[in-house]
């Protein structure tokens, strides 16, 4: 399921991001659609209330800061890799990877590399069930190849800790190799999630 933004809402959007040549944190008064750079009660231009909360300042959480410094040690911009609370999605080379907490226990990195093949797919399974890239997981979804890594939070603020940034770094790296591996060796087309290149 899609959705769609009407052409002249978008015109009206990219001048006011037009405005804002700063590229700073802005918000648009929702009564004028002026725009607000600065912390207010109320909008200069009408006096339309102003909801305090948008310019409240979040801290990062203790878990946001272990997997966007695990981010960038590889290199990554962790800030444009985040895309919601506790949760990143960026592409490494063609791979889509995703690094989010599950079910507030495990941090997992996972990426959809390749789709099923039409055939050979005996020697694939055969492949995917001996796990051979450990400490990383290979397995199927909705007719795709999956990678992923798993950690417990309780390990990840451990002595395991720096163990786990490496895992995750190198995983990025892995999926990266593993999506060229499967098409190569098996004839599975890559994601319909891969970046096209």
């Amino acid at each position: 399921m899609g959705f769609a933004i009407p052409v002249d809402i978008l015109k009206e959007e990219l001048v006011t991001f037009e405005q804002n040549t700063e590229l700073n944190y802005s918000i648009k008064c929702n009564s004028c659609k002026s725009l607000i750079k600065e912390e207010v009660e109320y909008c200069p231009n009408c006096g339309n209330s102003i909801d305090q909360k948008l310019f409240e300042k979040i801290s990062p959480t203790k878990i946001e800061e272990f997997v966007e410094d695990a981010l960038q040690k590889i290199g990554m911009n962790p800030v444009m890799a985040r895309t919601g609370y506790e949760f990143w999605e960026f592409y490494r080379g063609s791979a889509m990877v995703r690094v989010f907490v599950f079910d507030k226990n495990y941090l997992f990195a996972t990426s959809p590399i390749n789709n099923l093949p039409s055939s050979n797919i005996e020697n694939l399974y055969k492949y995917l069930l001996s796990d051979p890239i450990k400490p990383y997981m290979l397995g199927i979804y909705k007719n795709q190849i999956f990678i992923s890594y798993r950690a417990h939070l309780s390990d990840v603020f451990s002595s395991y800790g720096e163990e786990i940034k490496k895992n995750i770094g190198n995983m990025l790296i892995k999926a990266d190799e593993m999506d060229d591996f499967f098409e190569t060796n098996y004839g599975c087309p890559k994601s319909n999630f891969a970046k096209m290149e």
